[in-house]
C-alpha cells in the first residue's frame, strides 16, 4: 500500500517524465524543421561536412553510397551465388566485425 510520500513521489516522477518528454519532442521537432528549412538532407547527400564541424567529417560519409555501389555489383554477386550453388555448398558461416568498425576513431 502506498503511503502519502510514495504517492507524492510517483506523481512528481510522472510530472518530470512528461516534462522531459515534452522538451524532447519540442527539440526533435525544432531539429526536423531546421533540417527541412536549411536543406540539410540535400547537403548530407552532397557530403557537406559543414553540417558538423567542417573538419574531416566528409570522409566519414562513404556509407551514403553503399546501396548504389552494391547494386552496381549485382552481376558479381549473382555469379558468386551460382558458383556456390554449383559447388554444392549447403551451409555458410558468416563472420563480421560488427558496427564498431563504422565508428570514426577518436
Amino acid at each position: 500500500m502506498d503511503t502519502g510520500r510514495g504517492i507524492l513521489w510517483k506523481h512528481k516522477l510522472a510530472v518530470s517524465v512528461m516534462a522531459c518528454r515534452t522538451i524532447l519532442l519540442q527539440r526533435v521537432q525544432a531539429s526536423l524543421a531546421d533540417w527541412q528549412t536549411q536543406g540539410k538532407v540535400r547537403r548530407l547527400w552532397a557530403k557537406d561536412s559543414s553540417l558538423w564541424t567542417g573538419a574531416d567529417e566528409g570522409k566519414w560519409l562513404g556509407w551514403l553510397d553503399v546501396v548504389r555501389e552494391q547494386f552496381a555489383q549485382c552481376d558479381m554477386y549473382e555469379q558468386f551465388a551460382r558458383e556456390v550453388q554449383q559447388a554444392g555448398f549447403r551451409d555458410v558461416l558468416l563472420l563480421g566485425m560488427g558496427a564498431r568498425v563504422c565508428v570514426p576513431r577518436c
